[in-house]
């Protein structure tokens, strides 16, 4: 789906808040380029999570950022949204990355990546420490950055 309306830039932006903290997203994250995807699930009406994907130079694609209200997770739709990409959007010479983060609470997302053959590369460590708690209020901040990011890849 591409964004079209407020409405569902709007519903876009309450799950990013909902799951990343606030102001992790703007609007502008969601406008596509002929450079970036962005996919929706939707059930009935409601948007219930978003993938973004951007192309990079040296035939690269990143896994920007995959979303899915928390009582919808673990039941396929963000599987589902990557095989929707990859069957219709994807060139298959094209490497794939994804930066997952790490909190207390685990390597969020590492399942999903191994899945669609990623695998882990490298620990960067707090590469979100200095917006975290400050431009987005994250919501495993704890005084201080908690989270260290992982870099995934085919």
């Amino acid at each position: 789906m591409e964004v079209t309306n407020r409405n569902q830039i709007l519903e876009l932006l309450s799950i990013s808040s909902s799951l990343f903290g606030e102001n992790y997203h703007n609007s502008n994250y969601f406008k596509s380029s002929n450079k970036d995807c962005v996919i929706a699930a939707y059930l009935k009406n409601e948007i219930i999570g978003f993938l973004k994907m951007i192309t990079l130079e040296n035939n690269t694609t990143k896994i920007d950022c995959i979303a899915i209200k928390k009582k919808f997770q673990r039941k396929g739709i963000g599987s589902n949204m990557l095989s929707f990409y990859f069957k219709k959007h994807h060139k298959t010479k094209n490497k794939i990355i994804a930066h997952a983060w790490k909190s207390p609470m685990g390597i969020h997302a590492q399942k999903l990546n191994e899945k669609f053959g990623m695998k882990l590369k490298s620990e960067l460590g707090k590469i979100w420490q200095n917006e975290c708690g400050h431009t987005f209020i994250c919501p495993f901040n704890k005084n201080s950055c908690q989270c260290e990011a992982i870099l995934f890849s085919t």
